[in-house]
C-alpha cells in the first residue's frame, strides 16, 4: 500500500471527536516521512482521537504514555525542528497536559514563526477553555500561513456554526472540504450548515458522501434519516428510522421520526403507537405530546388533544408553536379567553412571531375588538410582507369594520401571494359585491367556484386517506389536484408517500423527476432514475425511465450520458416517437449536424405534422439546412 494512503486512512480510522480533530493532511508530511515514519504513524492516530480532560499520566492507556513517551524523545532529540515539538504538543493535550502543550506549539513557532499547525493546535487549546474569540483568531491566522490547512478550516467553521453565523461557517466548512474532500468529518459538518439553511438537496449529497466514507460517526444514522425526511423522501427516511427503532437500543428519535413520517402517510394509528412510545421512553418529552395532540385532534378527539397540549405547555413553557396549536384547539372549545391568554403567552415570549399575531388579530376581529386586531396584523405585515394569511385577515378585518377600499387592496394583495386559495376569492367576492362592483364580484366568484371544487376533493380525499393510506390512485388524485393549485410540495410528498407504498410504481417516481429538475434538485431527480432502473430492469415502463434520465443527464450539461440513455430507451421501444426529437436537439446543440437532420426527419415521419412540436422541427430543419 502506498504510505501516504495508509497514513490517511489510520488518521481517518481513528477519528472520533465530532468536530475537532487535528487531522493532518498525509501530502504535507511526505518530505518527513522517512525519518519520522513510527512517529507520524502514531501522531496521525492520536490526533484524530477525541482528547479527554486532564488526567494524571499513572492513569494514561499504556499506549498513549508510550507514544507520549517517544515524541518527548523526539523532541529532545530534534530541538531544531518544529515539528517534533508539535507533534509533542498533540501528545500532550491527547494526555491533558495543556499548559505543556500550549508551550510544546509555542517552541514550534519560536524555531519556525509561520508553522500553520501550532497556530491550529493553540487555537484547539483555547477552544477547550470556552475562549472562542482567542480560538478564532489562532485558526485565522493557521489559514493566513497556510490557506489550504483543512483542519483549521473545519474549527473556525464550527466556531462560526456554534454562532449561528452559518454562511460564514459554510464558506470554511466547504474550504475544509475542498482541500480534504475525502475527510468524511468535514462533509458532515457541512452537510449539517448546509440543513441549518433548509438546503435540503446538498445537505443530503455531503451527508450521504460522509456515511459511504464513515459509517460509524457519531449521530449519522439520526442526522441522515431526519434530512430524508426534511427532504420529503419519504421511503428512505422510512427505512432509516424503522432501522434505527429496530437496533438492539431504540431511541426516542426514531420513534419520534417514525411518527412523523406514519402522519404524513396518514398511517394515524402507527403514527400514534409511535408517540406514545416515546412518552414511555422520555414521559416528559413535550413534542411527542405535541404531535400525538395533532393527530388526536384530526381524528376528532379534542379533549384529549386539548389535554396533551396543555401537558405540552406545562413541560416546555417557552414552546411557541405549542401555545399555538392550544388556542386553535382552545376556539374550537369555545374557550376565548384561554385562547386569548395562551396566545398573549406566545407573544410575551417571541413579540415578532407573526403566527402569534395573526391567530391573536384574527381572534380580536371576531370579538369586534377592531383597533387591537388592526395593531396586531399591521405588526405582522409588516414582519413578513409576504405573508399571504396576514394580508388575507387584514381584509377580512376592514370587511367586518366597514373599510371596503382597505378590505379589496388588502384581499387583492393576499391573493397576489396565493392565488390558488378559494376562500380569498370568495371574502374579495363578498365585499365587491357590497361595494357595487358586481362584474368584478362575478369574476372572484367564478374563481372561488374552481378552485373550491379542487379544493373540496383536496379535503375529501385526505380525510378518508387514513382509512386505505395505501390507496395508490387516491394518492395520484391528491397530487394532481395540488399541482392544479400550485401546491408543488403537497404533489411532491402525495408522489413520495406513492413510492413508500408501491415502490415499482412508474408515474410516481417519473413525476418525482420532472418536479425534482423543475426545482433545480437534479442530482436527486438522478438519484430517483438510476434507482428506479436498477431496482426494477424488467418493469414495461423502462423506456420512460431511461428517457426521463436522458432528460435529467441533458439538463445537468452531460450530453454522452443523455444521448447513451435516449438511445437505451429507444432500444426499449422502437416507436418511441418522441427519443427521436430530443436526440435531434441533442445533436443539433452539439453540432452533429446530419445526425441532428436525420432524427428531425424521424421524429416529422411519426407525429402529428400540426403540432408544436412539429412546427418546432420544420424549423429546425430549414435552420439546419441553412447553415
Amino acid at each position: 500500500m502506498n504510505i501516504t494512503v495508509k497514513i490517511k486512512r489510520q488518521a481517518f480510522e481513528s477519528t472520533s471527536e465530532p468536530m475537532w480533530n487535528q487531522y493532518r493532511s498525509a501530502e504535507r508530511v511526505e518530505k518527513l516521512i522517512w525519518k519520522f515514519f513510527p512517529l507520524c504513524t502514531g501522531l496521525f492516530m492520536m490526533a484524530c482521537s477525541s482528547e479527554p480532560e486532564a488526567v494524571v499520566d499513572n492513569n494514561l492507556d499504556p499506549s498513549v504514555r508510550s507514544i507520549l513517551a517517544r515524541y518527548s524523545e523526539e523532541a529532545v532529540q530534534n530541538p531544531d525542528l518544529p515539528q517534533a515539538h508539535y507533534n509533542l504538543g498533540v501528545a500532550l493535550a491527547r494526555a491533558g497536559r495543556h499548559a505543556e502543550a500550549d508551550s510544546s506549539y509555542r517552541k514550534a513557532l519560536e524555531i519556525e514563526p509561520e508553522y500553520a499547525l501550532s497556530y491550529q493546535g493553540l487555537g484547539q487549546l483555547a477552544f477547550r477553555r470556552n475562549l472562542n474569540d482567542v480560538a478564532a483568531s489562532y485558526f485565522r491566522r493557521a489559514i493566513t500561513v497556510d490557506s489550504t490547512l483543512a483542519v483549521a478550516h473545519n474549527n473556525l467553521g464550527h466556531i462560526y456554526h456554534r454562532g449561528g453565523e452559518l454562511k460564514k461557517a459554510i464558506r470554511h466548512y466547504e474550504s475544509a472540504v475542498r482541500h480534504e474532500p475525502h475527510q468524511a468529518q468535514f462533509l458532515l459538518n457541512l452537510g449539517i450548515a448546509y440543513r441549518g439553511l433548509d438546503r435540503f438537496g446538498p445537505a443530503l449529497a455531503m451527508v450521504e458522501r460522509a456515511a459511504s466514507l464513515d459509517s460509524t460517526l457519531q449521530n449519522l444514522d439520526n442526522i441522515l434519516a431526519s434530512l430524508y425526511f426534511a427532504a420529503q423522501r419519504l421511503p428512505e427516511a422510512l427505512r432509516a428510522y424503522s432501522r434505527m427503532a429496530s437496533e438492539e437500543k431504540e431511541t426516542v428519535e426514531a420513534h419520534m421520526g417514525l411518527g412523523d413520517v406514519y402522519a404524513i402517510l396518514s398511517e394515524l394509528e402507527k403514527s400514534m403507537d409511535h408517540y406514545r412510545r416515546v412518552l414511555e421512553l422520555d414521559p416528559n418529552n413535550s413534542e411527542a405530546h405535541h404531535k400525538l395532540a395533532k393527530v388526536l385532534d384530526y381524528r376528532g378527539k379534542l379533549p384529549e388533544a386539548v389535554a396533551l397540549l396543555e401537558t405540552a405547555v406545562q413541560l416546555n413553557a417557552r414552546s411557541v408553536p405549542s401555545r399555538h396549536s392550544l388556542a386553535i384547539l382552545y376556539k374550537k372549545q369555545a374557550r376565548h379567553d384561554d385562547a386569548e391568554r395562551v396566545l398573549k403567552n406566545a407573544l410575551d415570549l417571541d413579540k415578532e412571531n407573526v403566527d402569534t399575531l395573526v391567530l391573536l388579530g384574527e381572534l380580536y376581529t371576531r370579538q369586534g375588538r377592531y383597533d387591537e386586531s388592526e395593531s396586531l396584523l399591521t405588526s405582522a405585515r409588516d414582519y413578513d410582507p409576504k405573508n399571504s394569511e396576514c394580508w388575507r385577515q387584514l381584509g377580512l378585518l376592514y370587511t367586518d369594520w366597514g373599510r371596503s377600499q382597505e378590505a379589496i387592496s388588502a384581499l387583492r394583495q393576499a391573493l397576489k401571494l396565493n392565488p390558488s386559495q378559494a376562500q380569498t376569492h370568495f371574502n374579495l367576492a363578498s365585499v365587491l359585491r357590497s361595494s357595487g362592483d358586481n362584474e368584478n364580484a362575478t369574476r372572484s366568484m367564478k374563481h372561488f367556484e374552481m378552485l373550491r371544487r379542487i379544493s373540496d376533493e383536496i379535503a375529501e380525499t385526505g380525510a378518508t386517506l387514513h382509512d386505505t393510506p395505501d390507496d395508490v390512485e387516491k394518492r395520484l388524485a391528491l397530487a394532481r389536484n395540488h399541482l392544479l393549485l400550485g401546491h408543488k410540495m403537497q404533489a411532491l410528498t402525495q408522489y413520495q408517500s406513492v413510492l413508500a407504498f408501491k415502490p415499482s410504481h412508474m408515474h410516481a417516481r417519473l413525476e418525482l423527476v420532472r418536479l425534482y429538475v423543475e426545482n433545480g434538485e437534479t442530482a436527486t431527480a438522478l438519484r430517483l432514475c438510476l434507482e428506479g432502473i436498477d431496482r426494477f430492469p424488467e418493469h414495461p415502463e423502462l423506456d420512460r425511465l431511461h428517457f426521463a434520465l436522458g432528460q435529467v443527464y441533458f439538463t445537468s450539461g452531460r450530453t454522452r450520458e443523455a444521448e447513451a440513455s435516449w438511445k437505451r430507451s429507444l432500444e426499449l421501444d422502437p416507436d418511441y416517437v418522441e427519443v427521436h426529437f430530443v436526440l435531434a436537439t441533442l445533436y443539433e446543440s452539439t453540432d452533429r449536424n446530419d445526425l441532428a437532420g436525420n432524427y428531425y426527419r424521424k421524429f416529422l415521419d411519426h407525429w402529428d405534422s400540426d403540432s408544436p412540436k412539429a412546427t418546432t422541427a420544420r424549423k429546425a430543419l430549414e435552420r439546419l439546412a441553412a447553415r
